[in-house]
């Protein structure tokens, strides 16, 4: 699949460039001002003009060392609040001229697209009289890979996206199991979790050691109960502390406010 980031050129002796190169000891963020300016205005298509506090911002720069690409000649000012980078369309070429390019390669990517499936699908559909039977197999007696053609790539990443972000009971289990658990943070990941932990034990057992957990950790402060995926992931629906001492279970602050560490004693 083709790369359709976006890249903007830079030379290899870049650092050693006489302009950079006195930068390199005293001004080292100067020189990332300046990578920064050139990564923004190709990513917005500004033919090199950018925001000057927002790249001084990214590229966590002070005054100073603005005041250093410029005396270098760089950067320059674009009035007030903007920044140009020196010779930016004769290196990194113009917003226009970058939006023809890869509008040529992508029509170049679809004809080729488009040649492969007219080949493939003019293809003889009979094999030799001694190719294999097995069904996997092709005319050369080489195995092919299991869903190149069948399947494409995109169909086969949205199942597995679906795998891992839905449960093989539904999200109706895993939204009681939700509810029942205390602190509610990282859905996401606790729907995962929850669903590799069905592989492990069932539903009921999560849901009602989920129930007991919480009333364990009442009254806790929050950053000290476990988020939901981390439960989870540690398999603590089997832990068997209900019989410890509550010795060390609290602690007291400055103010005098006693909390329970649930999970952390």
């Amino acid at each position: 699949m083709a790369d359709k980031r976006l890249w903007f050129k830079l030379d290899v002796g870049y650092l050693d460039n006489p302009k950079i190169s006195e930068l390199v000891d005293d001004r080292p963020r100067a020189i990332i001002l300046h990578l920064t300016c050139i990564a923004y205005a190709k990513q917005h298509g500004t033919d090199g003009r950018v925001p000057m506090r927002q790249a001084m911002r990214r590229a966590c720069a002070e005054q100073c060392d603005l005041d250093a690409c410029i005396d270098l000649g760089i950067l320059r000012m674009d009035g007030d609040r903007h920044l140009m980078v020196h010779d930016y369309v004769r290196h990194q070429g113009s917003a226009a001229e970058n939006a023809e390019a890869a509008e040529t390669a992508s029509r170049r990517a679809s004809h080729a697209a488009r040649v492969r499936w007219s080949a493939r699908n003019d293809a003889p559909s009979n094999a030799p009289s001694n190719a294999p039977s097995n069904a996997r197999g092709n005319a050369s007696g080489m195995p092919e890979r299991c869903g190149t053609d069948a399947e494409p790539m995109q169909r086969r990443e949205e199942k597995r996206r679906e795998e891992r972000t839905t449960s093989p009971a539904g999200d109706g289990q895993f939204d009681e199991w939700w509810k029942a658990y205390p602190r509610k943070v990282g859905k996401g990941q606790a729907r995962r979790a929850y669903t590799a932990a069905l592989k492990k034990t069932s539903h009921d057992q999560l849901v009602a050691a989920a129930t007991k957990f919480t009333q364990k950790v009442h009254g806790s402060d929050p950053k000290f109960v476990a988020h939901p995926a981390t439960w989870l992931n540690g398999e603590r629906w089997d832990d068997q502390d209900d019989t410890m001492p509550s010795i060390g279970r609290t602690v007291t602050d400055g103010d005098g406010v006693t909390w329970d560490l649930g999970e952390w004693a």
